[in-house]
């Protein structure tokens, strides 16, 4: 920040990033609070109203999507993991991130796609969004694999997209087209945590996230023991024997639990 030269530009570039980062109202400057600050940092500023700042944004955002994918070796596959968000006003969004090898031969990874939903999120709704930005990317016929959780949408999403894919490529007998269906692999991360939710629930116990935290980061049996005593006396276990079950868990769960911590790690 001491090399900034102070200027429209920069103040500009300054104002939107603070606004984008801290999530508030694009008409935050027109309050005349926020507009009476403005002036006593810069005088000579220029104070924009949410309009201005709304397009400042979208064409930041379309300068940068040109950017996106740049250094990926034309031609190559990529593979994409998928996740569905939710912001605190629990408006959904399908967050899109492309994994690939540039030219130097270095994974890259890159979100190409944060988009809106609006309406049930149905396997042919996302499939349509998906082909959408694939093409927009030039990369629809060049992807190798999609990485989901298990929700059923998913599976039904992947045919969908594999069926779009057939009737757009149908016509199509060049090397480098899409000649085979997608693969879909199950986020493993979510496949350790249902095998979790598992081995607790035939247990008959529930844990809460800084229970699995502190066992994650015990370094030793001993401290997993202490952390887990800990926890059953705050009442962190919930309907746990405790005396009776604390050895059985870690003898007979503690092996399984070690497997999957190391996986995660």
């Amino acid at each position: 920040m001491k090399n900034v030269v102070l200027s429209q530009e920069n103040v500009m570039l300054y104002l939107v990033l603070a606004i984008v980062s801290m999530g508030i109202a694009f008409r935050s400057v027109e309050n005349l609070a926020f507009q009476n600050l403005m002036y006593l940092v810069q005088p000579t500023f220029q104070m924009p109203n949410a309009a201005t700042v709304k397009n400042h944004i979208l064409a930041r955002c379309d300068n940068l999507r040109d950017k996106i994918l740049m250094d990926r070796v034309s031609g190559s596959f990529a593979s994409l993991t998928l996740d569905i968000w939710a912001d605190r006003w629990k408006n959904a969004y399908l967050a899109v991130n492309a994994y690939y090898i540039d030219a130097k031969w270095r994974l890259r990874d890159a979100l190409i796609g944060f988009e809106p939903l609006t309406k049930a999120h149905t396997g042919e709704l996302l499939a349509d969004i998906l082909i959408n930005l694939l093409k927009d990317f030039g990369i629809a016929n060049h992807v190798k694999t999609i990485t989901t959780d298990n929700a059923s949408n998913n599976s039904r999403m992947t045919r969908a997209l594999d069926d779009i894919l057939r009737d757009l490529y149908a016509s199509i007998d060049a090397p480098g087209h899409h000649l085979q269906a997608i693969v879909r692999l199950p986020c493993m991360s979510h496949v350790i945590q249902l095998a979790l939710a598992q081995i607790f629930g035939a247990l008959h116990i529930s844990a809460t996230n800084d229970v699995f935290k502190a066992v994650w980061e015990a370094e030793t049996e001993e401290e997993e023991l202490a952390v887990i005593k800990e926890k059953c006396n705050k009442g962190k276990f919930k309907g746990l024997e405790r005396g009776i079950m604390i050895p059985w868990i870690i003898t007979k769960v503690r092996p399984i639990l070690q497997t999957l911590f190391i996986i995660l790690k």
